[in-house]
Order: structure tokens, then sequence, then C-alpha cells
């Protein structure tokens, strides 16, 4: 683990890094590894830092890699910070209803690898059906219990209809 000061947000988020088996071995010192950057770090490897279940990221990467199915690379989490987070989500375009979403990312809340559609109730994923090819999707930041404005949430499904 590793200590990352951010001199934007005012804080201090662990980084958690899974680095690849035998990467200290002497006849890897001059080979390049892909890096695989995750959210919620906390969660990514251990039980007894995760606020929603392991994730078994290290042993997931560890089977795809022994299977010939991934190449060995590094793994960076970030701690997810813990602020509660507000924001609205507006998606519009030709053949569209223009549609608005708020969302409320809760602080410390457990959402257990459930997908939650943030409508005005906790939930940290958005989720849009749509009718169009082509889409314009506007985020506006609200409040934070943190004092800094930011996405409320951890990513975007658009989903054809």
């Amino acid at each position: 683990m590793v200590p990352l000061e951010s001199k934007i947000y005012h804080s201090t988020r662990l980084l958690r890094v899974l680095v690849p088996a035998n990467y200290f071995s002497p006849h890897n010192r001059t080979r390049s590894y892909p890096v695989l950057y995750m959210q919620d770090g906390q969660n990514l490897f251990d039980a007894a830092t995760s606020r929603s279940g392991e994730w078994h990221l290290d042993e997931t990467v560890e089977h795809l890699v022994g299977g010939l199915k991934i190449p060995p690379m590094f793994v960076v989490g970030i701690d997810n910070g813990g602020a509660t987070r507000k924001a609205s989500y507006r998606i519009s375009g030709a053949g569209i209803t223009t549609t608005t979403i708020n969302g409320t990312d809760s602080g410390g809340v457990n959402f257990n690898g459930a997908f939650k559609q943030a409508n005005s109730t906790p939930g940290n994923y958005v989720k849009f059906t749509i009718n169009a090819t082509g889409f314009n999707l506007t985020a506006t930041p609200g409040s934070a219990t943190d004092g800094v404005q930011r996405a409320a949430i951890n990513g975007i499904q658009i989903v054809p209809n």
C-alpha cells in the first residue's frame, strides 16, 4: 500500500498494488507490463479492508495469467474516499427523450456488488436505455460531504433498446 496525497482534493488515499509474480526476478528487469487501474481499491484484495466484500481480484488475475488468458500485469487500486456525493446526469439527442437522473452515492454504503440505478436514491451507477445511434451526456456535480464537488457515480451504462 502506498499513500497518495491529492493537492486538489486535499486528502490522502491509499493505492493498493498487485505486483506480477516473478517481477523481481533478474530476467524480468527489462520487461514491460500492462497496468490495470481500478476504483474502490479497499475492496480488491482483502476482506479485512473491504466495505462490501472482497472482490478477489488478486486470485482472479493470478488464475487468468496462469491459464494464459491474460498477460502478467500490475493492478493498481485507489481507495474510495468515503464522502457522500450528489450529481445530476442528463441524456439527450435526436430521437431520445431527454432524461435526467439525480444520483447520490452515500459514503461508506455497502452496495455488495448489486447494480443500483441512481434516481434520487442511493446508488453509484446510472443506467440509461436509449433507442438512437447518438446521444449527448451531461454530468453536473452537486454537493459533497467533504466539500469537493465531483461526479457521484462510478459508472454510466448506456443500453441500446
